[in-house]
């Protein structure tokens, strides 16, 4: 270990004692720091297209801003220790769910469809998402984006349209590419449909200078036979559905979800990110793991600020190592010296 490595190792343990206080707090009390409230997006009708669920626990004036985001199937709740941690630590801190996750499905009443069953879910949307929740709570400066797996997708689409809005960028656990990429039991889906696209655009790709209307209904097969398998594929694979949401709606959710990324591949999008830090979870699957560890290699040398590798963890970091994983977002929030340079850490997870 190097001395840069012991000095924020000794950090995180010297918070150790206030930061188990701090878990042990009641659910009331947490209730009562973290206000809860609501964003309604409405299109030029007047219709509503999507709600957004939204809590946050104001620091004290001019207090570092910290957006935690979620994981694909990752409730809010489940940031509650992390989140009230860092709130005793004085930084303002705001989490969310985004409009086709469980908390903001809740908002939605009776008579509303939200706008991405009908069109379909894009990452700009969910980083819209984001960008709107910022504005709900009078957030102007920048912020310490966090995105935790899934979430991380949504921080660099973020991060990327929004550069002037994201102060640092910490991916936690972050997705790579599409998990199905891993599955051996979704390598043939994923085989035919790359067959359908590339028939489907060959026309465009060869004779497109010849004739252009060859290329203005690209993808359109592959859209459809992607929708259709994808959506049955997930439909029996998610077993278990969150109280209160009816189980077709969530599904659904899910999938659009998944369907946001399909195309998206974190190596590519490395390049135009700034004041990037990155933690990995020892436990996490091999393949994943080679995979962010090229990423992180990817990021402009002059962009990376620090990669961690907690130990005795697999994946998601804020339910296996609340106390580290707290300490390190507050440490990158604030800026910490021996965070700025690429540096390279391991940290004990639990």
């Amino acid at each position: 270990m190097t001395a840069n490595q012991t000095r924020i190792s000794s950090l995180i343990a010297k918070s150790l004692s206030l930061s188990i206080l701090a878990l042990f707090l009641s659910t009331q009390a947490f209730a009562a720091n973290f206000k809860q409230s609501s964003v309604v997006v409405k299109n030029p009708s007047g219709t509503v297209e999507r709600r957004i669920y939204t809590e946050i626990s104001r620091g004290p004036a001019k207090a570092p801003v910290v957006l935690l985001l979620n994981g694909l199937i990752y409730e809010i709740n489940r940031w509650s220790p992390v989140a009230e941690l860092l709130a005793d630590q004085g930084l303002t801190v705001v989490r969310m769910s985004f409009s086709s996750q469980p908390e903001s499905l809740r908002l939605l009443k009776n008579t509303e469809t939200p706008s991405f069953m009908v069109r379909g879910l894009e990452l700009p949307v969910l980083a819209d998402d984001v960008k709107r929740v910022l504005e709900h709570h009078r957030i102007k400066g920048a912020v310490t984006v966090v995105g935790l797996s899934y979430g991380a997708t949504v921080a660099t689409e973020f991060a990327k349209t929004y550069p002037k809005q994201a102060k640092s960028l910490l991916l936690l656990s972050p997705l790579v590419v599409p998990l199905d990429n891993y599955d051996a039991s979704s390598a043939p889906l994923r085989a035919m449909l790359d067959g359908i696209r590339f028939w489907e655009t060959a026309p465009c790709l060869a004779y497109g200078w010849l004739n252009p209307w060859l290329c203005t209904s690209t993808d359109f097969w592959y859209d459809s036979f992607y929708n259709y398998f994808y959506e049955n594929y997930l439909g029996m694979r998610v077993a278990k559905v969150p109280a209160d949401i009816e189980p077709s709606l969530y599904k659904k959710s899910v999938f659009q979800l998944v369907r946001a990324v399909r195309n998206y591949d974190l190596k590519t999008e490395v390049a135009s990110l700034k004041n990037v830090h990155m933690v990995i979870a020892d436990g996490d699957e091999a393949h994943l793991k080679a995979d962010q560890i090229k990423a992180w290699g990817l990021v402009p040398k002059s962009e990376q600020r620090s990669l961690a590798t907690f130990t005795g963890v697999v994946h998601a970091l804020p339910d296996e190592a609340p106390i580290a994983t707290a300490e390190w977002i507050a440490n990158v929030a604030n800026d910490a010296s021996d965070m700025q340079h690429g540096e390279e850490y391991t940290v004990t997870g639990q």
